[in-house]
């Protein structure tokens, strides 16, 4: 039923971002009360189909649905090396209040990237750290864009020592996996950004729609982040 699956990286990043814990309370994702629409564009059989304008076809349907399904936050753990129409699918989602979360990608400190959509600005673009809350090895930096990524978020680190990020998985049974990446590390931020929105909703809290909603979100995310000091060498040793 649904979107099946092919390959583990939605499932771990929908389990991340808002796994409900039934099958084990201690593996419930970062907002395990929140609803999750899934909007599948990708496509996998031992090699990764991905084409830039069925990106923007799941973008724009997610753009036509967000009030029958209260869509507030955009988890978007892709990146392409061209905008290809992707700054104005961001755009657009901004203009209607609604948050995107992007990866900035694990291509560490390579002069390469972010592409896009985590190099936009109103993008809230997550890197890595591991479970000391250093910066992950493979964790990318905003060499290219500079400023990026905004905020980091657990993603495992780049040797199992490093700790790695258990998420639902569904080879070979439906189980939990350890995975790492900074895919992992934008689902955690996606959930935070529910947290946010249920307390200030519960505090009665509320935004201005659109653009100023997204802008004060993801501000007040960033202003209230710890401050990360330390990086894993490129070997994840140390």
């Amino acid at each position: 039923q649904g979107p099946w699956d092919y390959h583990y990286h939605g499932t771990a990043l929908a389990s991340v971002a808002a796994g409900s814990g039934t099958v084990d309370p201690e593996l419930r994702g970062m907002a395990s009360g929140a609803r999750l629409t899934v909007v599948k564009f990708y496509d996998f059989d031992e090699t990764w189909h991905a084409w830039a304008g069925d990106f923007l076809a799941a973008c724009a349907w997610t753009l036509d649905h967000r009030e029958i399904y209260r869509i507030r936050t955009v988890l978007t753990a892709v990146n392409w090396d061209v905008d290809a129409g992707i700054s104005a699918a961001m755009a657009a989602f901004v203009d209607a209040g609604l948050l995107p979360v992007a990866a900035v990608g694990n291509h560490g400190s390579e002069p390469v990237g972010p592409g896009y959509p985590a190099a936009l600005p109103d993008v809230l673009t997550a890197g890595a750290v591991d479970d000391s809350g250093a910066l992950a090895a493979y964790s990318g930096r905003g060499l290219i864009a500079p400023g990026k990524p905004d905020i980091l978020a657990p993603g495992g680190g780049l040797i199992i020592a490093g700790g790695r990020i258990t998420a639902a998985d569904n080879e070979p049974d439906d189980t939990y996996s350890g995975r790492s990446g900074t895919s992992l590390a934008a689902a955690h931020v996606a959930g935070a950004v529910h947290l946010l929105d249920e307390a200030m909703l519960e505090s009665g809290v509320i935004l201005p729609e659109g653009r100023n909603s997204v802008m004060t979100r993801m501000s007040m995310l960033k202003m209230t982040a710890a401050a990360v000091t330390e990086a894993e060498n490129s070997t994840g040793t140390g």
